[in-house]
């Protein structure tokens, strides 16, 4: 009889465990860096600059899908900030680069998909004055890119408003 309570607890416990690493895993990183002396809200006005999207070789990444998420999320964190588009003469040009890869455990045995996106900001000279790096395990069933959004909102989330 007291073993029956013992083994209830030991799944319950078990299952708390692998949901909160469930949570860790789906749950992107992103680090951001404002250049030294550069003070963004100066800023006024920006234009989206397509980057590119890298697959390992026979490993689709869907270029459309994450691309399509990028032209519309990123000018929508802008926007939300103050920041006008301009295609002519933007005081900020934004970029990326995104990577999808198949990363091996040497320890456990598995794999997983890893997604990587680097974003930045130069100014009218080049000059980079922002980046962010977005890091996450991929969940192959989600169509709806949630990962990468949540990434794109939390990139932006320091980003300070036009003055």
């Amino acid at each position: 009889m007291i073993e029956k309570p013992a083994r209830q607890i030991n799944t319950v416990i078990m299952t708390f465990i692998i949901l909160g690493l469930m949570a860790c895993i789906t749950t992107p990183h992103v680090s951001t860096k404002v250049e030294n002396g550069i003070h963004l809200e100066q800023y006024k006005t920006y234009r989206l600059q397509p980057g590119k999207i890298y697959s390992e070789p026979g490993r689709p990444a869907d270029p459309a899908g994450v691309e399509a998420v990028l032209k519309s999320d990123i000018p929508k964190e802008l926007e939300q900030r103050g920041l006008k588009l301009s295609t002519d003469n933007p005081d900020l040009i934004f970029t990326y680069a995104a990577t999808r890869r198949l990363e091996h455990t040497q320890e456990e045995g598995w794999a997983y998909h890893e997604g990587i996106i680097d974003l930045m900001a130069v100014d009218a000279t080049g000059q980079k004055v922002w980046s962010s790096h977005l890091q996450a395990i991929l969940d192959p069933s989600d169509k709806t890119y949630r990962q990468l959004k949540e990434a794109i909102v939390r990139a932006f989330k320091n980003y300070p408003s036009v003055k």
